[in-house]
């Protein structure tokens, strides 16, 4: 017999491959939900207040959860999250998420910004209208100027056609030869 004895592990570690999943799986939907939280906050400009910034506010604090999730169904401690397989699978998308959450979209800036944008666009809407309407009347008194010419014209027409019916003696022109 050797003196040394074989290493058995820890008693209350238990590597099977159906813990791995549970636990694995318990990790993605703990990352989906604040996932979904996050990009929701983004969305619509809110500020991310009281979301987790950090791996043990994350894993210890349920006051994030939202809904009518067991925080009980995806519960796991930071041992479970640091073990080999689940960190090179979690890692970036975490702190990614940290990250989106400590350094958010500017709301303000942006509220600002689209609000500069919709008075110019409304500063221009309301100028092209008034250009539009100058433009209207021009061609308005342009028309009826157009009219009152042709009208003239036409009198001015039918009255020498009429002295030319009354007064003209057809002479009959012959060319000299």
């Amino acid at each position: 017999m050797s003196k040394n004895k074989p290493n058995k592990g820890h008693k209350n570690v238990d590597t099977s491959e159906e813990k791995k999943a549970a636990a694995s799986a318990r990790i993605e939907k703990r990352i989906s939900i604040l996932e979904g939280i996050v990009s929701e906050r983004e969305a619509n400009f809110s500020d991310m207040e009281g979301l987790p910034k950090k791996l043990t506010e994350f894993t210890d604090s349920n006051d994030w959860i939202v809904g009518s999730i067991d925080p009980e169904s995806i519960k796991f401690g930071r041992g479970t999250y640091y073990q080999k397989w689940n960190i090179d699978r979690f890692e970036n998308r975490l702190n990614n998420l940290f990250n989106r959450i400590k350094h958010p979209k500017k709301v303000d800036d942006k509220v600002t910004e689209l609000t500069a944008k919709n008075n110019q666009l409304t500063l221009e809407n309301e100028s092209l209208m008034a250009a539009n309407l100058c433009l209207d009347r021009k061609l308005s008194r342009e028309v009826k100027l157009l009219k009152t010419q042709l009208e003239a014209s036409i009198a001015a027409n039918r009255r020498l056609q009429d002295q030319l019916n009354r007064k003209a003696d057809v002479i009959p022109f012959t060319k000299p030869k």
